[in-house]
């Protein structure tokens, strides 16, 4: 009988783990867990809602999708450019703002570029009480689940003036990117 409940058991828990709906989200820090970084959360003012950015665009040309949104108290602006012959397909580009944090979804999540795409991003009206600005980086996901350092040209955290800005920051490849602490 134990070894009967034991079958049933675990042929329950493997059936719950292959479910289609199972939702796996990746571990957000980077090498050590003595150094762990999470997203940078909104506090006093938020986006609305999610909301998304898309184009249509073919590698093999190049193009550009822009952010501007004012949903909220909060203005997201920046360009995503995708430089000749990044890709080899025609796709669909999908930026999706989260309304709660400073990261956003990049999709198509399969595309790996030959060259990497340049993001320029811009938060303005961000509520940084109590954040230090050393403390506070442009990342990604990587394909371990781990947050990466995302390289740029520049970044500027403003306490003061209320602004988050990363400039020229190569994508690699799709995946979350934001800011973390």
């Amino acid at each position: 009988m134990k070894k009967l409940l034991l079958i049933l058991f675990v042929g329950v828990f493997i059936f719950a783990g292959c479910n289609s709906d199972t939702v796996i989200t990746p571990e957000i820090s980077n090498n050590t867990q003595s150094n762990a970084k999470t997203w940078l959360k909104f506090e006093n003012s938020r986006l609305e809602k999610d909301f998304i950015v898309s184009k249509t665009i073919n590698g093999a040309i190049g193009g550009r999708l822009d952010i501007n949104n004012n949903l909220g108290s909060i203005l997201v602006t920046g360009s995503l450019v995708v430089p000749q012959w990044a890709f080899q397909t025609t796709e669909n580009i999908q930026i999706t703002f989260d309304q709660s944090s400073t990261y956003a979804e990049y999709k198509p999540s399969y595309l790996q570029f030959d060259t990497p795409l340049i993001l320029t991003l811009k938060y303005t009206n961000v509520n940084l009480n109590n954040v230090n600005p050393n403390d506070i980086d442009f990342y990604y996901v990587d394909d371990f689940g781990k947050l990466e350092k995302v390289q740029y040209d520049s970044k500027t955290v403003d306490v003061s003036n209320r602004v988050l800005e990363v400039v020229n920051a190569r994508i690699p490849h799709f995946s979350r990117y934001g800011w973390a602490k």
